[in-house]
């Protein structure tokens, strides 16, 4: 195992160690151990000149120790693993878990540390590509996420890389926010940027900058026969650093999102997505709605993208969640391409000490 994870899982034991010794000294609540067991399957046969096709196979585990050390703090502790199919017998990842969860009123926490990552952020396909749920889960940085009963608030910044010698920082950053208006009716904004500097070494990488603006509209109503159906509308904005290689091309760029879902079963989702794009680019988006291609003089400064899609998800058992998702995708006026995910989830938690004069 590398130096680096070695060290981390060596922090992440003596953290663990300390944080349980002082929150039994303490007695303020119970201790919990949390694991997130997952399994994953994706398969996205997308040729084209903008995404390579790939497949994706393996399972994680999440496990984290949750030590609650004020009436309003709560610290977890533990690690992360990924261990993907056909690889070596060591884990292709591994992270420790560190974080300090500060609960600042009754729906509203500042986290420092390991994040909330949930369905990233909520922030949609154009902004990030959906596989980072399965090869970046474990995000470190700052967060404030909070709720009211009809708006909801994500905001962070994911520190990806510091600054060495050898190569500039680099993080990520953004803000998702969500507000009900009555009636189905609601609005929408996210914010995605990311970022590669630092003033100590520049490594003779240039400082880069991409950032993605997208306010946005949603309805959502119950039919018959169809059910709950949504349709979402999004117009997003793009300004990236000026790539020197092609000083000629556009370094901001816009598109439009639309999103139809439809919900006819209970456990049944089916939605299409339709985007119609000039010079848009988001560094850490789906490369199917941008205009660059994978080979670098590839450019297409109007793009026209359409998917249609199902989810759905299998009762097995009241914790586990089964969910197989297919597309169908159109990429410009080229062939029809195709990809699915299977996708099982299993948490497992337990009071590992009670608190003291608690009783089940």
């Amino acid at each position: 195992m590398p130096r680096k994870k070695t060290r981390g899982a060596a922090l992440a034991a003596l953290a663990l160690t300390l944080l349980t010794t002082a929150a039994s000294a303490a007695d303020i609540g119970d201790i919990r151990w949390t694991n997130d067991v997952r399994f994953y399957g994706d398969n996205t046969e997308v040729g084209g000149p903008y995404r390579d096709g790939e497949t994706i196979l393996g399972g994680q585990l999440l496990s984290f120790f949750e030590v609650p050390v004020g009436e309003r703090i709560t610290i977890l502790a533990g690690g992360y693993a990924d261990v993907r199919s056909g690889g070596d017998d060591d884990p292709n990842d591994s992270e420790p878990i560190l974080s300090f969860r500060y609960r600042t009123g009754e729906r509203s926490t500042f986290i420092l540390g390991t994040l909330q990552t949930e369905r990233r952020h909520g922030l949609i396909d154009p902004i990030q590509v959906s596989t980072l749920e399965l090869t970046r889960p474990v995000e470190s940085g700052m967060q404030y996420v909070a709720a009211g009963d009809d708006w909801s608030f994500d905001g962070f910044i994911n520190w990806q890389r510091e600054n060495t010698p050898e190569h500039r920082e680099a993080f990520d950053y953004g803000v998702v926010a969500a507000w009900e208006l009555g009636a189905g009716f609601g609005l929408e904004g996210q914010i995605h940027g990311f970022h590669v500097g630092g003033q100590l070494y520049d490594a003779g990488e240039e400082v880069y900058n991409n950032v993605v603006f997208a306010p946005g509209a949603r309805w959502t109503h119950d039919f018959p026969i169809v059910g709950q159906s949504r349709v979402r509308a999004m117009y997003l904005l793009s300004t990236t650093t000026e790539d020197e290689a092609h000083p000629e091309r556009p370094t901001d760029g816009d598109g439009i999102w639309l999103e139809l879902s439809v919900q006819p079963w209970e456990r049944t989702r089916l939605f299409g997505v339709v985007w119609q794009g000039e010079d848009f680019f988001a560094a850490e988006g789906d490369p199917n709605y941008g205009s660059p291609g994978t080979e670098p003089d590839f450019y297409e400064p109007e793009r026209d993208y359409k998917e249609l899609g199902a989810e759905v998800s299998f009762p097995i058992e009241e914790k586990l969640t089964f969910t197989a998702e297919g597309r169908l995708h159109w990429i410009d006026d080229r062939s029809t391409e195709f990809s699915f995910r299977v996708y099982a989830r299993v948490p497992i938690s337990f009071v590992v000490r009670q608190a003291r004069g608690h009783r089940p």
